[in-house]
């Protein structure tokens, strides 16, 4: 995937691709997913009990906050993945928070 140069004139973008809606809404589905899943982890690591439970647990969410840095509209099968599974992951992450 070519990406602009910094400084150089971003209206002319004829060679790059561009994505459709449907990429797009799927996309910000999966980042809105994972921001909800990296919430709860920070709701976990506040009603932690102890210095080590709250290392696990920010270790944990470091993998979501990374994986929501590297993700972007083109990577469509890492976004349908995350819209698959991550719903599940939310839930259990929710029960295990008390809610």
């Amino acid at each position: 995937m070519k990406t602009p140069e910094p400084g150089r004139d971003r209206q002319n973008l004829a060679g790059f691709r561009q994505f459709t809606p449907q990429e797009s809404a799927d996309f910000v589905g999966a980042r809105d997913l994972i921001n909800a899943v990296i919430a709860v982890y920070s709701s976990l690591v506040h009603k932690a009990r102890n210095e080590e439970e709250k290392r696990a647990l920010r270790e944990e969410q470091r993998l979501h906050v990374d994986a929501r840095r590297d993700l972007t509209v083109f990577d469509g099968d890492d976004v349908q993945r995350i819209r698959a599974e991550y719903p599940s992951l939310l839930r259990k992450l929710r029960a295990r928070d008390g809610g």
